[in-house]
């Protein structure tokens, strides 16, 4: 009785946080093509790869574009399955998002013939490109993440997405964690980057 009153104790103590949702355009000035998001907020206006994502945040109060709660937040950046949409993942991301986690949902390779090479490196990217969102300063409606972005990430995702973020992963040092649910084969081999991670 003691253990479980205890449990019960710290579970009801845990906070939870209203959810913030932004539309952001990423753009990364190494590659070409991707995906923009129509209104969603643009990162830069330099031409190269469009990174389309959703994000969903712990805010002050719920709703879009509302600023980033008080509190130091790491990132979760999350790939979709084989021709599915970062929506399906409502009950993840909202889950996430309330519990202290900036989430980056990639709007990329959404069709039936996704470039896996391609949604790696978005997966990768976006782990980057949310830390640093802690020090950015233009577009103006991103400052509210400044000093809020705790300089930890994850990579992960579902099916394809899954397969993929064994790719971002792959010899990169700024991920702090990879997680998947029924993690797909790529091209290029996921489980060859396996053994890189």
């Amino acid at each position: 009785i003691l253990i479980i009153t205890s449990l019960i104790s710290i579970i009801s103590q845990a906070q939870t946080f209203p959810v913030g949702h932004m539309s952001i355009n990423f753009k990364d000035a190494s590659r070409t093509g991707g995906y923009s998001i129509s209104g969603g907020i643009t990162t830069s206006t330099v031409s190269g790869r469009d990174i389309g994502t959703e994000v969903y945040y712990p805010a002050t109060t719920a709703g879009n574009n509302t600023s980033v709660a008080n509190g130091q937040f790491p990132v979760v950046v999350i790939g979709h399955g084989f021709v599915m949409t970062y929506d399906n993942y409502d009950n993840i991301y909202n889950q996430l998002a309330s519990k202290g986690y900036i989430v980056l949902l990639p709007r990329t390779e959404g069709g039936f013939s996704p470039a896996h090479a391609e949604f790696g490196s978005d997966l990768k990217y976006l782990a980057n490109a949310g830390m640093n969102l802690n020090t950015i300063s233009t577009p103006t409606s991103l400052a509210t993440f400044n000093g809020k972005v705790l300089q930890k990430s994850a990579i992960g995702g579902h099916s394809m997405g899954a397969g993929s973020s064994y790719l971002g992963a792959a010899s990169n040092s700024s991920i702090t964690c990879l997680f998947n649910f029924a993690a797909a084969t790529t091209n290029p081999s996921s489980i060859s980057s396996a053994s890189l991670i």
